[in-house]
């Protein structure tokens, strides 16, 4: 029963995307799961010696100096550390069992290299949406920007949650931003566009947008121009964007 509770939890341990190492109240290492090992290519059995110690080993003094200091100090809330070209934010948790006895703690190592990019991102997202005026220069100067960081996080050769997810997202606002422009095209210059074709890739600009509730102004007034043409099938030779 042991035998089977223990590889349950091991099993559950390494389906976090974060690396975890359980430590016993003396600070020896209990359990490490799959993203740790991968983080700093652990091999071997890591069960049954010091924390730091076993970080040492691996040369990992600089992640091992960062886990004592959050594990010993609880106003330490967390400690970012660089490690091989990679970003790391370490936390710890105290276990405690009845009464509130403690009886070991877990190391936190969170892969974080994605943030700054994630940073410029989010200034990209905020720039379009608290844009009032002509938005047009401002989606095509985005759409660049965007490319940029798409080729900074594919380069960057980091293979973490956190730089797939930006990724991700990064691809699809640019699926929004060029479907946006395309649609404001379309209704300035072609008499005659496909209506049912516009509602449609207004709709896939709007699932692919990352902040569903914040639409930019001007997209929200080329999305009421497209709805119009639809049903009346008249329209304005102009720019909405």
């Amino acid at each position: 029963d042991l035998q089977g509770a223990n590889l349950f939890l091991g099993a559950v341990m390494d389906q976090l995307d974060t690396g975890a190492i359980a430590l016993d109240a003396d600070g020896i290492v209990q359990a490490v799961n799959r993203p740790v090992c991968d983080y700093f290519s652990m091999d071997g059995d890591p069960h049954g010696r010091p924390l730091v110690e076993l970080l040492e080993s691996y040369g990992l003094d600089a992640i091992g100096g960062a886990a004592l200091a959050v594990a010993e100090d609880d106003d330490t809330g967390y400690l970012d550390v660089e490690v091989g070209g990679h970003r790391f934010r370490v936390t710890s948790q105290t276990l405690t069992g009845e009464g509130g006895v403690a009886f070991g703690r877990v190391i936190f190592f969170r892969e974080i290299s994605h943030e700054p990019l994630r940073r410029r991102f989010d200034d990209v997202l905020g720039a379009l949406v608290r844009r009032d005026g002509e938005l047009r220069p401002l989606l095509e100067q985005s759409r660049d920007q965007l490319a940029e960081l798409s080729g900074s996080a594919v380069d960057s050769g980091i293979p973490s949650a956190g730089m797939a997810e930006l990724r991700e997202r990064i691809s699809r606002t640019r699926t929004a931003i060029d479907n946006w422009l395309d649609v404001d095209e379309n209704m300035a210059r072609v008499d005659f566009p496909d209506a049912q074709l516009l509602q449609d890739r207004m709709r896939i600009a709007a699932g692919r947008w990352p902040l569903r509730e914040e639409l930019p102004q001007r997209v929200r007034e080329l999305a009421r121009r497209v709805e119009d043409y639809y049903e009346s099938g008249e329209k304005t030779k102009q720019s909405v964007l």
